[in-house]
């Protein structure tokens, strides 16, 4: 047994092309359930604290942009007198 390609083709077929399968072709186990669910509660963690993130950094973006325009004008207007 090739166990390189063993490996492969497990990574592809139990890992990879798992959500591809019909209803038929997929294994109903319950330990694969379990993960299944874990898994979309772990994904909706994440949505959630990444809204969050993004929520604290609106104020910064929008602060920082300002500031950004106002020097950049600051400085043309210095360089358009000289």
């Amino acid at each position: 047994v090739d166990a390189q390609a063993a490996q492969e083709l497990f990574a592809l077929e139990a890992l990879v092309r798992r959500g591809q399968r019909s209803d038929q072709q997929r294994l109903d186990a319950p330990f694969l359930r379990h993960n299944e669910s874990l898994q979309r509660r772990i994904e909706e963690r994440q949505a959630k604290e990444r809204r969050a993130d993004l929520l604290q950094l609106g104020p910064r973006a929008l602060l920082a942009g300002t500031l950004v325009s106002c020097l950049t004008g600051a400085v043309a207007g210095l360089v358009t007198r000289i």
